[in-house]
């Protein structure tokens, strides 16, 4: 109702987005994001801050033509946003999506270190989790998701993050790695 009201807003538009984020629904955050991006802004941190939740969204739906924007957009985002937890944990997300878990795992960690949201700390905690179920280190990726699950039980991440422990515990119990 209130996004039919005030279609232009930027602030509602932004939290139509994250909303949907934390509600798995990346397309329409990416939607919503996209639009904010596209639009002539009074806010100087709108475009690094919209560049990153495209991104953002982008790792998230993990499709491969939308990789190489999320890596453009990320590094974009992250030259602006240096001292935001929340642009290094998106490059992290980005590094982890596009397989290049050693390089994500720093910018995931000061990420989690850093950030005062919960849900950002758990979102880089499941995004960990996956990169040491990736690499064979059960207890470590549990350790991980235990901690997502502490800081947030409703993170979007932890359902993923189970998955791929799920995954990396099947290769191992049946010994094919």
């Amino acid at each position: 109702m209130t996004m039919a009201l005030y279609p232009d807003h930027e602030a509602l538009r932004s939290w139509q987005g994250v909303i949907a984020i934390d509600l798995g629904d990346y397309r329409t955050a990416r939607d919503c994001f996209l639009k904010l991006l596209n639009t002539e802004s009074k806010q100087p941190l709108l475009r690094p801050c919209m560049l990153n939740n495209v991104a953002f969204a982008n790792a998230l739906l993990g499709e491969s033509e939308l990789l190489q924007e999320a890596d453009a957009y990320s590094q974009e985002a992250l030259a602006a946003l240096a001292w935001l937890p929340a642009a290094k944990g998106t490059r992290g997300a980005v590094l982890v999506a596009m397989g290049r878990f050693e390089e994500a795992v720093p910018y995931l960690q000061e990420a989690m270190a850093h950030a005062e949201i919960p849900n950002h700390k758990a979102s880089s905690a499941c995004l960990l989790a996956i990169v040491q179920a990736r690499h064979g280190n059960l207890a470590g990726a549990q350790l991980y998701l235990t901690e997502a699950r502490k800081l947030e039980p409703r993170c979007h991440l932890l359902a993923r993050a189970e998955r791929a422990i799920d995954e990396a515990s099947s290769l191992t119990d049946d010994g094919s790695r």
